[in-house]
């Protein structure tokens, strides 16, 4: 096998690695979100779905280099993205303004700008 050979070998073993690594926290979060978890998407795919959707429309979803967003729809029917990480325990939400609670969900009336009984998941298939 040449070198060439190798580095592609090597290349796809990391990238395979990486993926694998994903799976026990993309599993989890399926877990903890339900419907609202739309796995492996970017940004445009998602403001797609989201586009003409009620205000308080939102989905999770992981991009391809591991990062959480929630994306969904905010009280001026604009698509916005917050970046969710869980930092000893406490979730974050980084959208340009940071929000912080013990909940995960109570990250999206925050984000989003909506009363907690306005918000919904965009369900799939719908």
């Amino acid at each position: 096998m040449s070198t060439q050979s190798n580095q592609i070998v090597d290349d796809s073993m990391q990238n395979a690695d990486c993926f694998v690594s994903r799976n026990p926290v993309e599993r989890t979060l399926e877990k903890i979100l339900g419907q609202s978890w739309y796995g492996l998407m970017e940004s445009a795919e998602a403001e797609e779905l989201l586009q003409g959707q009620k205000n308080g429309t939102y989905l999770f979803r992981i991009d391809e280099i591991g990062d959480i967003f929630l994306s969904g729809v905010n009280n001026v029917n604009t698509v916005q993205h917050a970046k969710i990480e869980n930092r000893r325990s406490i979730w974050w939400a980084f959208n340009g303004n940071d929000y912080k609670s013990n909940v995960l969900h109570e990250l999206i009336p925050l984000s989003l700008h909506c009363e907690k009984g306005e918000c919904s998941p965009l369900i799939k298939g719908r």
